[in-house]
């Protein structure tokens, strides 16, 4: 009983202590809490945006915004939606705008976005830089002009009687199409308009620039005429648009005089040379001056002295072989002169001089040259007062070097190696040198003797490898001096990899073996595709000799379709020696009938009997036209097929035929079938009349 008592004790103060834990539970209502690191604004651009809000709310909630531009979506919710998008439409002008978006929970709690918009840009370019020259006959400029801004055209007062404008504006690209009147003065002129908003300030400035009509004054030569000593004549077409006036330096009136023609605006004025009887060049300077006295162009004349004549057939120079001899040298002169060879070339270079009238021979008389070294002495003909006319050069070659070999200096030896003979035409000592690296397998026996045409016989080993190598010899002069280098190249021993086709076997439906003969030196395998695995095959019968044959067997092709495999062969290195393509046509679609296509049958009618050999599904289409006289009798059993067609009489008096189209089950067309029935025949009396045409006639 004790125990009962305790128990339901126990149980009392448990369901005490449960009431008042109860009672300390808090539940209200925690509100909107938005995601961490959330920014209560948000911030757009000129052209708009969106930006979402990401939250949690154990509320039904509703949003509003401040401004007509600012949207929300969705604008209220239940505690299962959990986040609204704040969206600002474009601001088309130019001041930045803000608002509030406003979040307020059931229990008139509330959360607020601030939200600001950026103005949009002011805009105002014209094509070009803003400056425009325009030519003195003037014309229309047009300036585009791309603006989201209210403006206007000022041109300044003084620019307003040769410069307008005709606004062609409209939307928002506009073109200001500009006149500009004819200048016709000689001065260049100027104008600065200003494109203004409609707050009076300037937005841009255009400058145009108006060309003077051009100054002409041009003579047909470039201002300098050179007359002979002479003298004559020289006319000087002017071209011009200014009154001018002719100048002659006081100094060069004597011999310089001028003719004005001048009449119309293309003037030639004819100026007068007296002879020059010097030597001395003389010079004079012309002015042409302007109306103001502004010199427009100055013209140069230049009179040659009369010509000093020194000339010698040759240009100077003479080269004279190593043995010596004479050389002739003509003078054609009229100037006195002396000939001066330099002391140390008198022991070799000496003159005789024959001159007596004034066209002259001098022969010089030059020594041998013992020498491998040239020679040159510069010979000067002076004149009487010492200076100099002419200097001819003598240039003596020395005895030539001569090192020749009977090659080109390469030399190809094949793999195999042997004796390579390079015969050497020389006049000098020499020594034959090989490069350290070739002196294995390159080597010279010196056959040479007293003669300098010698023979130098190398010896090339055989080239065990695949690899070309080469070295170079050198064949020096006893001073060291490269005479010659002769390079040696020796090919490897030639890869050989080779199919007795041309790389391509095209093999028929029914499959097979094909052989293929291969000849080389390498390691290789023969690799195929794995999709051709299936029906191609090889058999490797290669032995240890290095002719081999592979022998590929092809599977019988069961389509109708061509099918083909690329098999490359390998070497050890796994490069691809060579490759081999494998073609196996497709199953030959066969149809055919027994006869040509063409059939006939007298007018009784009849059955016709179509022999037709297939592989190949089809059908029979009979033309509609000729279905009341031709019918289909269905035999069809085997592949090898018996078209059976039943042709009705023909009661009337003309031929008939149709075509008969075979179609495979694809659409395809096979075979046409063409039945021809004869007309009925006329059928002639006792008498030799006949009714059927007595019928007919009366018909007619």
């Amino acid at each position: 009983m004790k125990k009962f008592f305790y128990l339901l004790l126990a149980m009392m103060l448990i369901g005490v202590s449960c009431e008042d834990s109860s009672k300390d539970v808090d539940s209200t209502p925690k509100g909107v809490v938005f995601a961490d690191g959330t920014e209560m604004s948000a911030e757009f651009g000129s052209s708009g945006g969106s930006k979402s809000f990401i939250f949690t709310s154990d509320l039904d909630w509703e949003v509003t915004t401040s401004a007509d531009w600012i949207s929300v979506t969705p604008s209220s919710g239940t505690p299962s939606v959990k986040k609204f998008t704040v969206k600002a439409s474009a601001n088309d002008s130019f001041e930045e705008r803000s608002g509030t978006v406003t979040m307020t929970t059931t229990d008139d709690r509330s959360y607020t976005i601030e939200v600001t918009q950026a103005a949009e840009n002011e805009t105002f370019t014209i094509n070009g830089n803003g400056e425009y020259e325009v030519s003195a006959t003037g014309g229309e400029v047009e300036v585009k002009v791309t603006t989201n801004l209210e403006y206007t055209v000022e041109i300044p007062a003084e620019a307003k009687e040769w410069l307008s404008v005709a606004d062609t504006r409209a939307v928002r690209e506009e073109t200001l199409a500009f006149t500009v009147a004819e200048n016709a003065s000689f001065d260049e002129r100027s104008a600065t308009v200003e494109l203004k908003g409609a707050d009076g300030k300037v937005l841009q400035s255009i400058v145009f620039k108006q060309k003077g009509e051009e100054r002409v004054f041009d003579t047909d030569g470039e201002g300098n005429y050179i007359v002979e000593a002479v003298g004559g004549e020289v006319e000087v077409k002017v071209t011009t648009n200014l009154e001018y006036t002719v100048e002659i330096p006081a100094e060069a009136k004597a011999w310089l005089s001028v003719a004005d023609t001048r009449a119309v605006r293309e003037e030639t004025l004819t100026f007068t040379v007296a002879e020059n009887a010097s030597f001395d060049e003389r010079s004079a300077t012309v002015e042409l001056k302007g109306a103001d006295g502004k010199v427009l162009q100055s013209i140069v004349f230049k009179q040659k002295g009369e010509e000093r004549v020194f000339d010698t057939d040759g240009e100077g120079n003479y080269i004279v072989e190593a043995v010596g001899g004479e050389v002739e040298v003509k003078i054609t002169t009229n100037l006195e002169y002396t000939v001066e060879i330099p002391a140390e070339a008198k022991a070799w270079l000496s003159v005789a001089d024959t001159r007596a009238v004034r066209e002259e021979t001098l022969i010089f008389t030059v020594a041998k040259n013992e020498t491998f070294d040239e020679r040159s002495a510069t010979v000067e003909l002076k004149g009487a007062d010492g200076e100099v006319l002419q200097s001819i050069v003598f240039k003596q070659k020395g005895e030539e070097k001569v090192f020749d070999t009977d090659g080109e200096g390469n030399y190809v030896v094949e793999a195999a190696g042997g004796e390579v003979k390079v015969k050497v035409t020389t006049n000098l000592e020499y020594t034959v040198e090989i490069s350290a690296e070739a002196k294995a397998w390159l080597s010279v026996a010196d056959t040479r003797a007293v003669i300098r045409e010698e023979t130098l016989i190398f010896t090339v080993a055989k080239n065990e490898t695949f690899d070309e190598r080469s070295a170079t010899v050198e064949l020096k002069g006893a001073d060291g001096e490269v005479l010659q280098s002769i390079v040696f190249k020796q090919k490897g021993e030639e890869k050989v990899f080779d199919t007795d086709g041309e790389g391509n076997y095209v093999v028929e439906a029914a499959g097979g073996e094909v052989k293929v003969k291969v000849t080389t030196n390498l390691e290789y395998t023969v690799e195929i595709s794995a999709e051709a695995k299936a029906w191609l095959s090889v058999a490797d019968t290669r032995a240890v000799i290095r002719e081999e044959t592979l022998i590929f067997t092809v599977a019988k092709n069961e389509t109708f379709d061509e099918r083909s495999a690329t098999v490359e062969l390998k070497g050890a290195d796994g490069k691809v020696l060579q490759s081999i393509v494998f073609k196996q046509k497709g199953e030959e679609r066969v149809f055919d009938t027994d006869g040509e296509g063409n059939y006939y049958i007298s007018a009784n009618g009849g059955n016709i009997e179509v022999v037709i050999s297939t592989n190949i599904a089809y059908v029979i289409n009979i033309p509609s036209e000729a279905q009341s006289w031709i019918t289909r009798i269905e035999t069809r059993a085997l592949r090898d097929d018996v078209l059976v067609f039943a042709i009705a009489e023909n009661e009337a008096y003309s031929e008939r035929s149709a075509v008969i189209v075979a179609q495979g089950v694809d659409g395809e067309h096979l075979q046409d079938i063409t039945i021809t029935q004869k007309a009925k025949e006329l059928d002639y009396g006792v008498d030799g009349e006949n009714p059927v045409e007595d019928e007919i006639d009366s018909w007619r």
